[in-house]
């Protein structure tokens, strides 16, 4: 979209008893702008999630995204921003007989910082991440919809003991809407 707003908001909570009890707390928000030329978007996202539980394995789902390229950290608390930038490469048009047709490749590059409060303190801090993405959006065995793949690589300026600076990720997005 040409400009855009996204707002979520969250209350979980266990049922009351003596022996398991947590909560989850979730608000996010989503800004889309035009970006520099035509066809680029930008995208400003930011979040705050607080889950609490007497239990150590008691896990809800998160709503928030972690920085990428780094795995999932249990936390007490987290808050993120991310900037996004988006744009298309080209468009190939082209197919391989009624198998697969690719409509588009773009590019991303983004930004992401988290603050976290995590469960164990050796991992509470800050994770910053930049990174590039390259997309391909193809339509397979001549389905009416079209599926997205491709490649990440993340910069990791704050990476955690023994993780590489540099992740590389493959990524199936899914069905673009």
């Amino acid at each position: 979209p040409k400009f855009g707003f996204f707002g979520f908001g969250s209350y979980s909570a266990t049922p009351n008893t003596s022996f398991i009890s947590g909560k989850q707390t979730v608000a996010y928000a989503s800004l889309y702008l035009p970006g520099f030329f035509r066809h680029h978007s930008i995208n400003i996202k930011s979040g705050l999630e607080r889950q609490e539980s007497n239990l150590e394995d008691l896990i809800f789902g998160t709503a928030v995204s972690f920085s990428r390229g780094y795995g999932y950290i249990k936390f007490d608390e987290r808050m993120k921003f991310s900037v996004d930038y988006s744009f298309p490469l080209f468009y190939p048009d082209f197919n391989i007989g009624p198998f697969a047709y690719f409509k588009r490749i773009r590019a991303g590059l983004y930004y992401d910082h988290t603050i976290l409060d995590a469960f164990e303190d050796q991992y509470s801090g800050v994770y910053r991440t930049a990174g590039l993405e390259l997309m391909i959006e193809a339509y397979f065995l001549r389905l009416g919809e079209p599926i997205e793949f491709g490649a990440r690589i993340s910069y990791l300026f704050d990476p955690l003991e023994g993780n590489d600076k540099i992740v590389p990720d493959f990524l199936v997005v899914g069905i673009p809407f």
